[in-house]
């Protein structure tokens, strides 16, 4: 089934973009599908226009990291590496690395994940991530954003329970907390 095609396809670490278009219409089925890795979650009745608008955002968003293809040296923009603490998030390369160990994202992680490491110790709502990843077109729910910092914690803190790089800002949203040797790259 479907959520199977995106277990697949993460575990090989693709940067294609995945919308998901199921008949599943459960809370526990949407953050089910966004937690293997799909980039959107639409059900069944659907819009076609609402699905094409979805189709050219993620197109437009694959397109802006890369796609998860390979670009060549001499084509590469010289955007910088981000850094908080040991964390550095490469938006050209598409890569994140904790401690110089590689740590694999989906599209979504990725897209957060950047947008924190810009500014590291800023507050972030959940809508403001929304919108900076997502765009204001999007019809995703603000908890989407919930269920990509509890997965990225699992990724990259030593206790996910215990958090010391994505912080939760009671009754605001996110940050990312920037350690003694954390700058960005200029």
């Amino acid at each position: 089934d479907g959520l199977e095609v995106c277990r697949i396809l993460r575990g090989e670490s693709s940067g294609l973009p995945v919308l998901m278009l199921t008949a599943r219409t459960t809370e526990e089925d949407l953050l089910l599908g966004l937690d293997l890795g799909a980039d959107d979650y639409m059900t069944k009745p659907y819009s076609p226009r609402e699905l094409m608008a979805r189709i050219r955002t993620l197109l437009r968003r694959s397109r802006r990291t890369g796609g998860g293809a390979a670009i060549p040296d001499d084509r590469r923009p010289t955007d910088p590496v981000l850094r908080a603490g040991a964390l550095s998030v490469d938006p050209v390369r598409h890569t994140v690395h904790l401690g110089g160990r590689q740590v694999e994202c989906t599209p979504g992680e990725f897209e957060v994940l950047a947008v924190m490491a810009a500014e590291p110790e800023r507050v972030f709502t959940r809508r403001q991530l929304l919108t900076r990843t997502r765009g204001s077109d999007r019809f995703i729910t603000e908890r989407s954003i919930d269920v990509h910092i509890l997965n990225l914690r699992k990724k990259l803190e030593a206790d996910p329970k215990q958090p010391v790089l994505l912080l939760t800002v009671f009754g605001v949203g996110y940050k990312m907390a920037d350690g003694p040797e954390g700058h960005r790259a200029h």
